[in-house]
């Protein structure tokens, strides 16, 4: 056994403690919880939730029970009143995104 092989050896469990300090120190300044956070959407306030309609990427619909239409706003990050009343609605996806086109 060459004798760079006997010193990697022996100080094997030195890298290991290293590696171990280094990996505390990055998930305590980067939160290591955030791995398991999960983004959640925050629905409007109404009676209830007659229809969901997901599209492409953050492309979301919904129509309540009160008829009212809502779109989520990505840029916003909230749900924004489209329409009302609305019986029922249907998407048209297209390359560029979505757009309601047949309002029931």
């Amino acid at each position: 056994m060459a004798l760079y092989q006997l010193f990697f050896i022996k100080n094997l469990r030195f890298i290991f403690i290293g590696a171990f300090i280094i990996l505390n120190i990055y998930s305590f300044y980067h939160d290591v919880n955030s791995f398991n956070k999960a983004e959640t959407f925050p629905f409007p306030d109404t009676t209830g939730i007659a229809k969901i309609d997901v599209g492409q990427g953050d492309d979301m619909w919904i129509l309540t029970e009160d008829y009212e239409l809502y779109h989520w706003d990505a840029i916003e990050r909230k749900f924004i009143n489209k329409a009302s009343p609305v019986n029922s609605f249907c998407i048209n996806l297209y390359q560029m995104g979505s757009s309601i086109y047949n309002w029931l």
